[in-house]
């Protein structure tokens, strides 16, 4: 277990300072907490349900919009309560749309149930039902949920990836930046990361810090965006991380020079995590000799997985002489670990 060895008690003060902002900036969270691709959580406590069904109440949009605001307060524990959340969040989001909301209402069913498609063709007949509606801000809603999953699914793409990336640049700059589309901006640099392209990661974090500067409340999220720029435009710095590996001992930059070490980001409370644990350790045996394998509780060291950009879990980050090489976020199999450390060796 790898354990942040620092006492710096108003960083993290600091830091959890700074998500509560961002997270009163934005009524709803909800892209990275239910992207199936990620198959990630984001916190413990998962809603009561009746023969594996969460009940959605009767009412208009006065019942339905809190039920959906405490549904999203709830931390899933495993792949399946996250997916009767999900349900629950689809089937009271329809219903207010179904009836007569006010806009604001509206708003917040679209984000709602555009945060829960992942499908492309749904977004897309998704999109042209809101347009019928005549909200435009309620349509970029929709059109930012889609430009996600576009990016997210071309990452394995350098040059579509590009392309989808000058386009969703084009749109927030054309938009009024409401929360939607914030939350589009905050993690288009991450998914540049997972491209691989840590030159490319620093560009979109540096772009996207400076068109959110026009919003002062955004401050805090500037200065991180800022600072993970600066971070992927310096290739040369090694990234230091203290700690112990899965076999109990120190860990050592200098002692594993040449080699790689994979790094799991973890929590208690997420289900995924716990899924990935016996594939990790399964991976880690069999490259015993050849690359170290350690895991970090980040609930035990927030500052640390907060200085290595960890938003959604597991994540995984592969390092080597120090450095970081390569990034995995979500539940993935022996296969693709593998893949990760393969052509890293050596």
């Amino acid at each position: 277990m790898f354990e942040s060895r620092t006492s710096n008690h108003r960083e993290i003060r600091w830091e959890k300072k700074t998500m509560k902002r961002l997270f009163a900036i934005f009524t709803l969270t909800l892209v990275v907490v239910f992207s199936e691709q990620h198959s990630g959580c984001a916190a413990p406590n998962s809603p009561p349900a009746e023969n594996g069904v969460i009940a959605v109440p009767e009412g208009g949009p006065d019942v339905l919009v809190p039920f959906i605001q405490n549904l999203l307060k709830q931390r899933p524990r495993t792949p399946e309560e996250l997916a009767r959340m999900r349900e629950a969040v689809l089937k009271a989001a329809e219903k207010i749309l179904a009836s007569q909301p006010n806009p604001s209402q509206l708003l917040f069913a679209v984000q709602a149930k555009a945060a829960m498609l992942n499908n492309l063709q749904e977004l897309a007949e998704f999109e042209d039902a809101v347009r019928k509606l005549g909200n435009e801000a309620a349509v970029r809603v929709v059109q930012a949920r889609i430009l996600f999953v576009k990016l997210e699914q071309a990452r394995s793409n350098l040059t579509a990836f590009r392309k989808l990336l000058d386009e969703a640049e084009k749109f927030l700059r054309e938009g009024k930046l409401q929360p939607a589309e914030v939350e589009l901006a905050l993690h288009i640099g991450e998914l540049a990361e997972q491209t691989g392209d840590t030159q490319l990661a620093g560009e979109a974090y540096e772009k996207m810090a400076e068109l959110l500067k026009a919003r002062p409340e955004l401050a805090p999220a500037v200065r991180q965006l800022a600072g993970r720029a600066r971070r992927c435009k310096l290739p040369g710095n090694p990234m230091h991380l203290e700690g112990k590996t899965l076999d109990g001992q120190d860990l050592d930059w200098g002692k594993y020079r040449g080699k790689v070490v994979l790094v799991d980001f973890w929590a208690t409370w997420c289900g995924p995590c716990h899924m990935l644990k016996p594939v990790f350790r399964s991976v880690a045996a069999e490259y015993q000799g050849r690359a170290k394998f350690g895991s970090l509780d980040v609930d035990r060291s927030p500052v640390t997985a907060g200085k290595y950009n960890i938003r959604s879990l597991p994540t995984l980050i592969l390092f080597k002489n120090g450095r970081q090489v390569a990034k995995r976020v979500g539940y993935c199999d022996a296969d693709t670990i593998k893949a990760m450390i393969d052509p890293h060796l050596g």
